[in-house]
């Protein structure tokens, strides 16, 4: 596998400085959707910063609408960005307390393996930003991919697992996309990572 490098890795469009003065640790999200797990949490952690990145434009917009018709929490910062580019560029080291990766691209095929987001360089980097016992929770409702992404950030990336949750009552859904599949009878993983 090569190597992450962050310098090779274009800056995102926007002006994300304001982030250099928010109060650390911070909580991130790859793949905010439209927002629906961002909003929940902050409304029960109101003492911390959540960043939500989210790349696409379409979802974006409708979380932006679910944001501002929650009052524009202060402590909820969403970023309309590639999760990869924004945080090589402006995610400090050893700043981040919890990162979520909820349901991200499986890329069910053999042979798109190296896109899936626990398999890609970027996991060595993204380990960096975490503080000393920070966490990764990782969602997918695929069995075959909740078990690679545990083998991998286990015995490849450094993190202990901390809990495997199957999720199956639609009442516990946290994100939208979550609740899709627990509408469709799928079940939904819900795995916690330490770093060591």
């Amino acid at each position: 596998m090569r190597n992450f490098c962050s310098q090779k890795i274009p800056r995102p469009i926007g002006d994300f400085q304001f982030l250099q003065n928010k109060q650390e640790p911070i909580y991130l999200e790859i793949g905010a959707g439209t927002g629906d797990f961002a909003l929940n949490w902050v409304k029960k952690n109101s003492n911390d910063y959540f960043i939500a990145i989210e790349k696409t434009s379409e979802k974006f917009k409708k979380f932006i609408n679910k944001y501002e018709a929650a009052g524009s929490p202060s402590q909820l910062i969403p970023v309309h960005a590639n999760a990869i580019n924004f945080i090589a560029h402006f995610v400090k080291e050893n700043s981040v307390k919890k990162i979520f990766i909820n349901y991200p691209n499986p890329y069910p095929k053999k042979s798109q393996a190296n896109k899936r987001f626990h398999n890609m360089p970027f996991m060595s980097f993204l380990f960096t930003r975490l503080i000393n016992d920070g966490e990764i929770e990782y969602a997918t409702n695929l069995e075959s991919i909740a078990k690679e992404a545990t083998s991998l950030l286990t015995e490849k990336w450094n993190f202990d697992i901390m809990k495997c949750k199957k999720i199956l009552d639609v009442n516990l859904a946290s994100s939208a996309f979550e609740k899709k599949y627990l509408e469709r009878g799928e079940i939904c993983y819900r795995l916690q990572f330490k770093k060591k």
